[in-house]
């Protein structure tokens, strides 16, 4: 069986002769926008999670297209946007688009089977919310889906033997058909990634889908030109893909981890998954992103929109009267 275009992303346009450079020339592509999209809590939206810098945000992710209740929507409408906060007792906070033009709070949602672990970095594929989970004594690791079409129902869990600070996903391709391509980053410095997949043809709701951890990724040490480096990405990563099977990593980082210094960076890395026996990483590009009013150590994520078009997301510290998520960011 085959999975289903509403359960994968959009894919880019395969380059020429399926060199893996489709990513590279999308990114080039954006371009600065003004326009920022402000979270505002509804009269009888849920409470806002603390202002401090324990519980904060922690991952942001933009469904396109339709709204909470399934209608279709326009395009240029950011629908529904979704966002985890930091800490025990973490929250899937949903905002709803309205014609005004700001995401109002219509939800929010506890996480885990027990309401008491810690999110991290999120990434939406097809209709599903992917979410790492853990418990900060480490005693149970893992990484939940769920279906944006079904009121955030879990359609699964991935146990995982290392915590999860933030996950991408994308779909690539074999002689045998598509299967999903899921990247962990595992290590509080953003310097180790599982990397798992699943068998070819099947859907995430099949229970003869599984993900198996078939790579795992160290970085090499610093060089000192950050320009080269793998700098580490703790918060925000995403994975895209284009229709030649190529998958793309995305690494989303301040420069430095300290609230408000430091600048905010997109690497763009070529994810070469050919060898079942070694996972290559390939450096293509390294762009400063202008994140006003929000950062990726809060959160960022990445989705394809077009045949040749990635949106970026980043987003503010905290929910408050005047929450920032920035989109189309200059790199």
């Amino acid at each position: 069986m085959a999975i289903p275009e509403s359960e994968m992303n959009k894919k880019l346009k395969a380059s020429p002769a399926g060199q893996h450079m489709a990513a590279l020339t999308a990114l080039k592509k954006l371009k600065r926008s003004k326009e920022e999209t402000w979270i505002t809590s509804s009269v009888t939206g849920p409470p806002l999670p603390g202002g401090n810098l324990i519980k904060h945000l922690q991952g942001v992710a933009v469904l396109h297209g339709r709204s909470i209740k399934g209608k279709l929507t326009p395009k240029k409408d950011r629908s529904r946007m979704f966002l985890t906060t930091s800490g025990v007792g973490g929250k899937i906070i949903t905002t709803e688009a309205t014609p005004d033009g700001k995401n109002y709070i219509v939800d929010n949602e506890p996480i885990g089977y027990d309401h008491n672990l810690h999110p991290g970095g999120i990434q939406i594929i097809g209709h599903y919310l992917v979410i790492p989970i853990y418990f900060d004594n480490n005693s149970f690791t893992g990484i939940e889906f769920r279906d944006l079409n079904d009121g955030l129902r879990i359609v699964r869990n991935v146990i995982t033997d290392r915590r999860p600070y933030c996950v991408g996903i994308a779909t690539s391709k074999d002689k045998n058909g598509e299967f999903y391509v899921l990247a962990a980053v595992t290590k509080g410095d953003g310097s180790l990634v599982y990397v798992y997949r699943t068998p070819s043809g099947r859907r995430l709701t099949d229970p003869s889908c599984f993900f198996e951890l078939c790579w795992k990724f160290r970085a090499s040490p610093k060089t000192g030109n950050p320009n080269k480096d793998w700098n580490g990405y703790p918060n925000s990563i995403s994975l895209i893909s284009d229709k030649g099977g190529n998958v793309y990593f995305l690494g989303l980082y301040k420069g430095r981890q300290v609230p408000r210094v430091g600048k905010d960076h997109v690497d763009l890395y070529h994810m070469d998954i050919s060898d079942t026996r070694i996972i290559k990483f390939k450096r293509l590009g390294s762009w400063e992103a202008k994140t006003e009013h929000a950062s990726f150590r809060w959160g960022g994520s990445a989705s394809v929109v077009g045949d040749d078009a990635i949106e970026i997301y980043a987003c503010a510290h905290n929910i408050t009267k005047k929450t920032v998520i920035k989109t189309d960011i200059f790199v």
